[in-house]
């Protein structure tokens, strides 16, 4: 899908395309890593590799995405006003 806004990602985003449908990769976005299979079966194995490593809790990334969580939240409740 398309959108008419100009991409909204960090210059330097890498993406993980999951796909069932191997036609289908880097037909939208170029993606870091390309992996062919079920979309649910692949996040688990992810998981699995990675031993349930998560990003600690006070780490730049999640202080970027509670603020963009706080400012979607507030456009959201302007809209509804």
């Amino acid at each position: 899908m398309r959108h008419p806004r100009s991409p909204r990602y960090a210059p330097d985003v890498k993406f993980i395309q999951v796909d069932l449908c191997s036609e289908e990769m880097g037909n939208s976005r170029s993606a870091a890593v390309s992996l062919l299979g079920d979309v649910g079966l692949c996040a688990e194995a992810l998981d699995k590799e990675l031993g349930g490593w998560k990003a600690r809790e006070e780490s730049e990334w999640w202080g970027t995405l509670r603020e963009k969580i706080r400012l979607n939240k507030l456009a959201t409740e302007e809209l509804c006003k």
